[in-house]
């Protein structure tokens, strides 16, 4: 008999939750240089800074190939006009899309093992664009959950509660048996709590501050232990 103290499914944001971006500024680095273009370290943080900036404010324009692709021409050309005599933007979208490479945190799978042995399902809600899943897919885990919302295909971002009720309507589960765990309180927690979910924050760093509730934790290995007893 299924134990209701359990939660049905729990979520997941995928940056700084799940998965992290390796710093691309080397090969970033390497990859002008062996194009003919060479700038010192700090222009190159710079001018991905502003790409960035410019992505995270325009990313659901990528809820589909045609827009994602239009996205990051956008984003190649903001980066190589912050380049002193940039590269033409075809040159740039090509480095920048070979430069983005993500890892996995350590403690992801074996807090996915856990849960799925419960009999809990998972799922991601993120604000990102269409390429989310493909992400996963080279990530190796994409098969671990029963839906991916990210927020350019769903066309709402979070703490915008729609992009947590289509996951919810997805998973055929009331909210108030799914868990959203994510790292940004105003985003993660905000949005969770509005679409009648509980929420937990995961604050990584310690010097964040301790875990003062049950509501909040350090790594993921935490989270099967609080969920499940």
């Amino acid at each position: 008999m299924p134990d209701d103290r359990l939660p049905e499914a729990v979520c997941f944001d995928a940056y700084g939750t799940l998965l992290e971006l390796l710093d691309p500024v080397d090969a970033l680095r390497r990859a002008l240089l062996v194009a003919g273009y060479e700038y010192d370290h700090d222009v190159v943080v710079a001018a991905f800074a502003a790409e960035v900036a410019f992505y995270r404010h325009n990313q659901d324009q990528g809820g589909d190939t045609t827009g994602l692709h239009a996205l990051r021409t956008l984003c190649a050309a903001v980066f190589s006009d912050a380049l002193p005599d940039g590269p033409p933007v075809g040159v740039a979208l090509e480095i920048l899309v070979d430069a983005l490479q993500y890892r996995l945190y350590d403690d992801v799978v074996p807090t996915l093992d856990a849960l799925t042995a419960a009999g809990v399902r998972c799922g991601v809600i993120s604000n990102w664009d269409c390429s989310l899943s493909g992400v996963l897919v080279g990530l190796g885990i994409a098969d671990r959950f029963d839906v991916v919302s990210a927020s350019a295909v769903v066309g709402a971002r979070k703490p915008d509660p729609r992009i947590f009720e289509v996951s919810l309507t997805a998973l055929r589960c009331s909210p108030k048996r799914v868990v959203h765990v994510g790292d940004d309180p105003a985003l993660d927690v905000v949005g969770a709590i509005g679409a009648g979910m509980r929420a937990i924050e995961l604050t990584r760093d310690p010097a964040g501050g301790a875990p003062g509730s049950t509501d909040r934790i350090t790594s993921l290995v935490e989270l099967p232990r609080l969920l499940l007893g």
